[in-house]
C-alpha cells in the first residue's frame, strides 16, 4: 500500500466530530457566544489544512507510481498546484488521478456523498446549538446546501475543453462559484490574517446582497467534506488498482 494511504483514506469529518466533543466540554449558554467565531474558524483551518496536505500526498503517492505524473507536476513543467487550495488545483490531482487508471462513481454514490456531508454537519451543530447558538445560520446552510444535487458531483473526462472536476456548476446552483467565494476566499482571510487589517469584513453591501448567504460555516464545511469524500473514493480505487497490478505505468 503506498505510504501516506492511511492518512489519506482517513475521512476529515473525523475532525468534526473531535470539534464536536471539544464544544461538549465548554460551559452552556450565552456566555459562550463570543467563543464561537474563534472556534468555528479554527475548525474551518484544520479542515482546509487537512483537505491540502491530503491532495499534495495524492500526488506524491501517484509520482511515485506514475513518472509522467511526476514529471508533469515535479518537472517545471507548469504543473504547480500550489497550496492546493484552490478548487483549480485539487481538480488538476484528481484529474492525474483519472489519467491513471479508469474511476467510476455513481449516483448513488454521488447522493451518499452529499447527504454524509450534509449529517456530519448536521451532528457537529447540534452539539453547537445545545450550547446555545443561533440556529439561524445552519438553517441558511440547509437551504443552500439543498441545491446541491447528483449533477454538481464528479464529472468524467468529456474533451479538453471540458475537463474532469470533482464540483461543477448547473444552472440549477453554481458550486464551484460558491466555493471560490465561501470556501476559498475565506481560507485566505483565515490562514493569512488578512482581517487584522481587513476590519470593515463583511462590508455592509455585501450582507445585503444574495452572496452573504454563502459567508457561512456550516457551508464551508459541507462543500470541503464533499470535495474530501469524491477525492478519498478516487484515491482508494487508484489503490485497489495499483495492487491489483491493473495499472502499468
Amino acid at each position: 500500500m503506498p505510504k501516506h494511504s492511511e492518512f489519506i483514506l482517513t475521512p476529515i469529518s473525523e475532525i468534526l466530530s473531535e470539534a464536536g466533543i471539544a464544544i461538549g466540554n465548554q460551559p452552556r449558554g450565552i456566555d459562550n457566544y463570543p467563543l464561537k467565531e474563534y472556534f468555528l474558524q479554527s475548525v474551518f483551518l484544520r479542515l482546509t489544512g487537512a483537505q491540502e496536505q491530503k491532495c499534495k500526498c495524492i500526488l506524491w503517492d501517484v509520482g511515485t507510481y506514475d513518472y509522467n505524473i511526476r514529471y508533469k507536476f515535479f518537472g517545471g513543467r507548469g504543473g504547480s498546484v500550489g497550496e492546493c487550495s484552490a478548487l483549480d488545483d485539487k481538480n488538476k490531482i484528481f484529474r492525474s488521478l483519472e489519467e491513471c487508471v479508469t474511476l467510476s462513481i455513481g449516483n448513488a454514490e454521488r447522493t451518499k456523498y452529499i447527504n454524509e456531508s450534509s449529517s456530519a454537519v448536521g451532528d457537529f451543530f447540534d452539539k453547537c446549538a445545545s450550547h446555545g447558538w443561533p440556529r439561524q445560520e445552519f438553517d441558511e446552510f440547509e437551504a443552500a446546501f439543498q441545491q446541491v444535487t447528483n449533477a454538481n458531483v464528479y464529472q468524467l473526462t468529456r474533451s479538453k475543453s471540458n475537463p474532469a472536476k470533482i464540483l461543477k456548476d448547473t444552472t440549477n446552483f453554481k458550486v464551484e462559484e460558491v466555493y471560490e467565494l465561501s470556501v476559498y476566499r475565506h481560507r485566505n482571510r483565515c490562514a493569512h490574517n488578512l482581517l487584522s487589517f481587513q476590519g470593515n469584513k463583511p462590508s455592509f453591501a455585501l450582507m445585503r446582497s444574495d452572496e452573504y448567504k454563502y459567508w457561512n460555516y456550516y457551508l464551508r464545511y459541507a462543500l470541503i467534506l464533499l470535495v474530501d469524500k469524491v477525492m478519498t473514493n478516487a484515491y482508494k480505487q487508484w489503490v485497489e488498482q495499483v495492487e491489483q497490478g491493473l495499472y502499468d505505468e
